[in-house]
């Protein structure tokens, strides 16, 4: 199905990312590995090692080899393409002595025979081309019988599940001339129905990057420069980034595509109608379970531990200093958008008590500000705290404020001064 602007969109991709410049500021992004790119570049990676097959490897729109570079050094016959010459000698010198095959080629064009290699694999591609159904049959195309296709795009469930949360809204519109901020965005049943139709077989799909980039939820739980300053601890404190990377693999990459942002797409080139089917009738059941409460026990068959063990991890991970806090942001952004998750359900009674001790004190501190900020609006107070036209009120509530927060405890992360 051809989809309105595609090629346009797809030709002024094409170009920018032909400009050195641009080659140069993506490389300087992805090769920083502080903070949360630690844990991005730690999940993207090891998602297209665990899930690809065989030795001969195509990586479409290669960039600069993230993914492919460390599957080439560990002895796989790699082959890269992209569109730009600029990126490709970019990876040329990353390679070195590593031997790697690369060639220029369109997304929808590989320069290969049909069955040329055992996985095709496409990482931060996709999701900037509308016409994502035709980069799949191409990369379907170019890979042998019982193969695997890889490719991540953004997950069109996350977008409107947060969206219902914040607004009620339930209908997701594209911005169709801004292609600089395009996003692919595709709904977890219409890959599987993709599949279907192209001959294919959806292995699974892996939701990811559930707490940062583009994810919705970060803005919704403390404000999005609190939550990034936590995230930036990611390369100093080991166990903070082991926390992080437990919840992201061990848990929500096992759950549903509405809590991540971005779906780790896995096909293997074999038709299977029914099993596609099956993965619908599984999938829906889960999202079934989960929207009628989260505990240990409803989490437990998805994420493959029993009920004590997924609790017991919870609490060895809730030990540490900033990994608790870090926990803990992320149960209470799941638990304010609507996912029914008391704390006691899920974690070993002393953290939940914890949890649920500094849940009441932060909603507690919302009343307080609320009440303070009705207060100095009231005309009443604004006639009486006005001294020569300087409205005085505003002075007050911020004095006020900070009184009132010095008699209570501080907030999880803080200190005693």
């Amino acid at each position: 199905m051809e989809v309105p602007g595609a090629d346009a969109l797809r030709q002024w991709k094409t170009d920018a990312w032909k400009a050195p410049s641009m080659v140069a500021s993506y490389y300087n992004t992805v090769s920083d590995d502080h903070g949360k790119n630690r844990l991005k570049n730690h999940i993207e990676c090891s998602l297209c090692e665990r899930y690809s097959v065989g030795n001969d490897i195509l990586d479409v729109g290669i960039g600069t080899g993230r993914a492919s570079l460390p599957l080439a050094r560990k002895g796989k016959k790699v082959t890269g393409t992209d569109s730009s010459e600029s990126m490709l000698e970019v990876t040329r010198q990353l390679a070195g002595n590593v031997p790697v095959t690369l060639k220029v080629a369109d997304v929808e064009r590989q320069p290969f025979p049909d069955a040329s290699f055992d996985t095709a694999m496409a990482l931060n591609v996709v999701v900037h081309f509308r016409d994502w159904e035709k980069i799949m049959a191409e990369m379907l195309r170019v890979v042998r019988p019982g193969g695997r296709v890889l490719f991540d795009i953004y997950s069109l469930d996350h977008e409107l599940t947060a969206d219902l949360c914040t607004a009620g809204k339930t209908e997701y519109r594209e911005n169709t001339v801004d292609f600089r901020n395009f996003l692919c965005r595709v709904k977890a049943e219409d890959i599987a129905k993709e599949a279907t139709r192209q001959g294919a077989t959806l292995h699974t799909l892996i939701p990811f990057n559930p707490f940062f980039g583009v994810s919705r939820w970060p803005f919704m739980v403390g404000g999005n420069h609190k939550w990034h300053r936590m995230l930036s601890w990611f390369h100093e404190d080991e166990a903070l980034f082991e926390c992080a990377r437990f919840l992201e693999e061990d848990i929500i990459g096992k759950l549903s595509v509405s809590l991540a942002p971005k779906i780790m797409v896995v096909l293997e080139k074999r038709a299977d109608p029914e099993a596609n089917a099956r993965w619908l009738r599984d999938y829906r059941k889960m999202e079934s379970a989960l929207s009628a409460g989260v505990s240990a026990e409803t989490l437990a068959p998805f994420v493959g531990k029993a009920p004590d063990a997924l609790r017991a991890a919870f609490g060895a991970h809730a030990s540490q200093g900033r990994a608790r806090a870090y926990m803990y942001r992320v149960w209470k952004l799941l638990h304010s958008v609507g996912f029914a998750m008391r704390p006691h359900r899920i974690f070993p009674t002393e953290v939940a008590e914890v949890f649920w001790e500094w849940h009441l004190q932060e909603e507690a501190d919302e009343r307080m500000i609320g009440f303070l900020r009705e207060w100095r609006m009231l005309p009443a107070v604004r006639r009486t705290l006005t001294y020569r036209s300087v409205p005085l009120a505003e002075g007050l509530f911020h004095s006020q404020a900070r009184n009132a927060f010095r008699l209570s405890r501080p907030l999880p992360g803080g200190s005693d001064h």
